[in-house]
Order: C-alpha cells, then structure tokens, then sequence
C-alpha cells in the first residue's frame, strides 16, 4: 500500500466533494493546521470524507476515533495510524 501524507490527504479532500464551497480558508498542505469547520468541512462532510478513505484504502477507523480529529492534520496522523505496516 503506498504511504498516505498530507499531499495525498489535501487531494483527497479537494476531489470528495465535501466541501461547503463559501469557505473563505483555502483547502491547502499549507492549512492544514486549521480546524474542519475552518476549512469548510461539518462534522457529517467530514464523516462522510472518512468513510471514503477507510473503504478506498481498507482502513478501521473507529467512529470516536473519527470525530475526535478536529484537523486535517490530526486526521492525517489517524490514518498513518490504522495503515497495515508492512512486512
């Protein structure tokens, strides 16, 4: 499986569709310290973006796993997190 970083995580965000469109921060590598609410992402979008991540890349993510990340920084982490390592 190939590593998943932040450039990967801000594409992935960007093609989801997720996004509320009149956010006023910029969906980049460079915010990704914002929160989601920040960034245009509510609590179900970004439900939403995990579930599309945990099923294209195999991943358990546990749902209060899922809703206590508040950054696409920290989600990034939880995701490297639940990555299989590889033998």
């Amino acid at each position: 499986m190939n590593e998943f970083n932040l450039h990967a995580l801000v594409k992935f965000m960007r093609d989801s569709g997720e996004q509320d469109e009149s956010s006023q921060a910029e969906l980049s590598e460079a915010n990704a310290n914002l929160t989601f609410g920040e960034l245009g992402f509510d609590s179900l979008s970004l439900l939403n973006l995990i579930e599309q991540i945990k099923h294209k890349h195999g991943l358990a993510i546990a749902y209060d796993e899922a809703v206590s990340v508040q950054t696409p920084e920290a989600l990034l982490t939880l995701i490297q997190q639940s990555m299989p390592t590889e033998k």
